[in-house]
């Protein structure tokens, strides 16, 4: 998988149908909770299998936390370690632009705690506003 910044139309347009397809479609959520102002503010990742988009989050830097949220695989996809995959380049694409950043803040469904916490979170409250509650603090 490559990951990417979704700065054309064409990659956002990737990321919204990947995050579309597990948000609303597979789990139901309302659009305005999967789409939200945040992502005008956010760099969006979108990971490709040749042209195919699989995968996709975002990522928000606010004081010292990187918040990484709207983390999804599409079905089809899952249990390959793409999902750890998007991650960790999230978390890299962070510290190589933001060397300040101290944490990482995800938002956790029910079903990715056992996914965050092999990728090293763990639970702490975190900022309510942003939905993050687990917590991975930069070595």
């Amino acid at each position: 998988m490559i990951v990417k910044a979704a700065k054309t139309n064409t990659d956002l347009k990737a990321a919204i149908f990947v995050r579309g397809q597990v948000f609303v479609n597979e789990f139901g959520m309302n659009k305005d909770e999967v789409f939200d102002d945040l992502d005008d503010k956010s760099l969006i990742l979108v990971g490709f299998e040749g042209l195919t988009p699989v995968a996709t989050c975002r990522v928000l830097v606010k004081n010292d936390t990187s918040y990484i949220s709207k983390l999804c695989v599409m079905p089809n996809k899952r249990n390959q370690g793409l999902g750890s995959m998007m991650l960790k380049s999230a978390e890299k694409r962070t510290l190589d632009e933001f060397d300040f950043v101290k944490r990482f803040q995800v938002a956790p469904i029910l079903d990715s705690i056992i996914f965050l916490e092999k990728n090293g979170y763990s639970f702490e409250f975190g900022n309510v506003e942003l939905g993050a509650n687990m917590q991975k603090k930069v070595i």
